[in-house]
Parts: structure tokens; sequence; C-alpha cells
């Protein structure tokens, strides 16, 4: 096997940590259809709902490789996380984009521990940190969506790929999906989590983007001899912006005198839009601040969770 190519967990890191990952996926693809042209009913079984037996293997590499690249600040995960515990409703239509790889700079806490098949017939029960998170249009409709972690938090053995990115787990989203029981619970939360990361990261009042391209760190075409532009090594940046304060010494809903600052969470909300305002967008309302100005601040300890 050739020597590892050098990457880094970074913003200027992802082009290339998506090139790996296609290039394992393609070979794990390469493996399935050999395995599956004397073995078919084996293939099926480990594949289950991905519809890679009648689109062909190897079109989910194909499409992540021109997929829009992200690197989401530890601050924008959290939040995102957190509001993906009520998110209302799938809509892919607004999802960011139809596919992409969005990588954290602080890992997510990862799912209910699974076992995990190691070479050599041996298993493995964890629940390794989620590292990114990728999507892409499955064939005959749907979201794939694929949670991903890296490879050094497996034990040896894990997998025979080089890494980093190696999948925790892939679910496949049918377009009419409600985020409700019918839904295992990997499932709706991984939905979840893409639908809120989607709506805030397009939401100005709560996410600042800025593209670069990663071959310099800075945004594209502004170096002194401007270079030839490859989209597919731009990268957008996604941060949290500053949170805003509402000053005030009254809660307008109980008339109650306040004398602390307190933190007010987030909500989901619809906005009307389009022809007669007769459609329906899922927006975000951004946490904020709320309370008298120069008062004490009410402190509260968050825990971060997967919905169940």
């Amino acid at each position: 096997m050739a020597a590892p190519e050098s990457w880094t967990w970074t913003p200027r890191g992802v082009p290339g940590l998506r090139r790996r990952f296609v290039r394992d996926s393609r070979r794990l693809d390469e493996r399935l259809e050999q395995l599956a042209a004397t073995h078919p009913g084996v293939v099926a079984e480990a594949m289950g709902d991905k519809a890679l037996p009648l689109a062909g293997f190897g079109w989910s590499a194909e499409r992540l490789g021109n997929a829009a690249l992200f690197w989401v600040s530890g601050e924008m995960a959290a939040l995102a996380l957190d509001a993906a515990l009520d998110v209302p409703e799938w809509s892919p239509g607004q999802l960011i984009t139809p596919t992409g790889l969005a990588c954290f700079a602080t890992p997510l806490p990862g799912p209910a521990p699974r076992t995990f098949d190691l070479l050599g017939g041996r298993t493995w029960q964890g629940n390794p940190p989620v590292w990114a998170i990728a999507w892409l249009p499955a064939p005959g409709g749907g979201t794939m969506i694929q949670l991903l972690g890296r490879l050094g938090d497996y034990p040896p053995g894990f997998a025979a790929v080089d890494g980093p990115l190696v999948e925790i787990l892939s679910i496949l989203i049918r377009p009419e999906s409600d985020l409700d029981a019918s839904l295992s619970p990997e499932a709706r939360m991984s939905a979840s989590l893409l639908m809120a990361m989607s709506v805030l990261m397009d939401t100005p009042t709560v996410a600042e983007r800025r593209t670069i391209d990663s071959r310099t760190g800075k945004a594209p075409g502004t170096e002194h001899r401007p270079r030839t532009q490859h989209p597919d090594r731009h990268v957008t940046l996604v941060d949290l912006r500053p949170v805003r304060t509402v000053v005030t010494d009254h809660d307008e809903g109980t008339g109650h005198k306040l004398t602390v600052r307190f933190m007010v969470r987030g909500h989901w909300t619809h906005q009307a839009h389009g022809p007669k305002r007769g459609l329906r967008k899922l927006i975000f309302i951004a946490p904020y601040l709320k309370g008298p100005a120069g008062a004490s601040l009410q402190a509260s300890e968050k825990v971060m969770v997967w919905r169940r």
C-alpha cells in the first residue's frame, strides 16, 4: 500500500480529507462489487436500505467528489445539535446544498453505542464522536446522510482504509419522511442534525460565512497574482455570530421585574413567503441574552445529547 497522503484537521485541509474519503469509498465499492458477484445475499443484507443495488456501486463516491465543502466551528456545531432536538420537519428543499461535506472543528458526541465489525472476525462496541457529516441525493429520490468519525478513535483493524474519515453510519431519508417515530432513532437524529445545521448556516443573524481557497487560506481571487480558480478547493467557513442582547428590566409575558440577565433559548417557527405569501419556510430564531443592563448573568450548565 502506498504511503498515506498527509492531512490536517484544519479548514485548509478539508479538500484533502474529502479526496481521501472518496478514494477509500471507491476502494470499498470495488470490493463490494466483487463480493456481490459471488455472494449477492451477503451484500444485500449488509447494505440494508441504501439503494445501492439499484444504482450500481460507486455512485456515492462520484457525487461526493463534487460536494460543497464546509468547516463548522465548535460553537456553531453545538448550537446545531441543540436546535436539532426539536426541529419540526424534514424539508430537503432547504438543505444548504444538495451535496455537501461538513467537518467540525471539535467533534459532536456520538450516537448510541454500536457494534462494529473488525478485521479477523472480531467485533468492537463503542460510540465514537462525530467529526463530520456528508449528504447527497440518492438514486430514486431521497437524501443519503453519512455520519463520519476519525480512524484514530477506533481500535486497530477497524477498517481496511487509510482514513482519517470513516463512516459511523449511513442513512437514507425519503423525501416524504417525517421526523417522528416512523424513522429509526439513528435516522431521526441524523436528519434532524442536517436540517438544523442547514437552516442555521443559511440564517444571517445566526451564522457568519466566508469562503477561502484552501491553497492560500484567503478569499478566492484576492491574491496579488490571482490563481486559476478551482471551486473544488474552496471551503466555506461557518462561525456563530455573537449573541445579541435585549436590554429590559421587565418580562413582557409575565410582567415580572427582571433582576438578572439570562439566555433565551432559540426556537423554530415558519415564515410566510412566495406568491401572496402562501408558502411557508422553516426558520430559526437565534438565542439571545435578556435582562437589565449590568445585571449578573444567570448561569446554567448545558449537556449535549442525541435525541433518541
